[in-house]
């Protein structure tokens, strides 16, 4: 061909680099996962991949960090479960964890969900100054709230009592907000004898119950005044 009289048209074809963290066949990443602090322990729970592979998923690997997520070690190879919550435990409370989750199935194990991460919490200490105070049928109790929260706001109270009838057994139970310092307990029985005790919870949980104390319902008293008479003497 002579110069200047045609066009070359010259194609180059590029080779592709097909690479992908997803083994061929293996499930998709975990959309979401959360991780919730308790006392020594953190509570995953993540959501089933959207894409599962060419086989069932057959459990999740769980990997963790303690240092903010540069260097990761493996939890757990595999829970052996299609579950989609683990809790871990025992932790150091106070101390920062991340992890992430891989689903498994017969074809490998899948990238990793996102991160989450979470702190377990201490448990408060017991509320001191419970006082009980009897009357009809009921029992006031009145507290001071712990000293130590456990390093977490104090999120609530819970009382419960037993009567001598069910010693060592809960035979009932209340929950109340972090403002209550006092609750009053109906529908006892007079003259029975009742053991109660006061716990302050916080994200971690329940804490340590308070003393225990012991209250007798009784009913109202009655006071029979006797009729006065008054001697008139006779008139002359």
């Amino acid at each position: 061909m002579a110069a200047g009289t045609g066009t070359v048209a010259v194609f180059v074809l590029g080779v592709a680099n097909f690479s992908s963290a997803t083994t061929h066949g293996a499930p998709g990443a975990p959309a979401t996962l959360t991780a919730t602090g308790g006392s020594s322990s953190v509570t995953l729970a993540w959501t089933i991949p959207t894409a599962t592979g060419d086989s069932a998923i057959s459990g999740y690997a769980i990997d963790y960090a303690t240092d903010g997520g540069n260097s990761w070690g493996t939890l757990v190879a595999s829970t052996g479960s299609t579950a989609t919550s683990y809790s871990v435990f025992p932790l150091w409370n106070g101390f920062p964890y991340h992890f992430r989750v891989s689903a498994i199935n017969q074809q490998g194990t899948g990238p990793a969900s996102p991160v989450a991460f979470a702190t377990p919490d201490l448990l408060p200490g017991p509320p001191t100054g419970v006082v009980a105070t009897f009357g009809d049928r009921q029992v006031g109790l009145s507290w001071t709230p712990p000293v130590a929260n456990g390093g977490t706001a104090l999120t609530g109270f819970v009382i419960t009592w037993s009567s001598s009838a069910t010693t060592g057994l809960v035979s009932g139970y209340a929950t109340l907000g972090v403002q209550a310092t006092s609750y009053l307990v109906v529908g006892l029985t007079n003259g029975v004898p009742y053991t109660f005790t006061v716990a302050g919870t916080n994200a971690g949980g329940t804490g340590t119950s308070s003393a225990a104390v012991v209250a007798v319902p009784v009913p109202p008293t009655t006071t029979t005044v006797p009729p006065t008479t008054t001697t008139v003497p006779p008139t002359t």
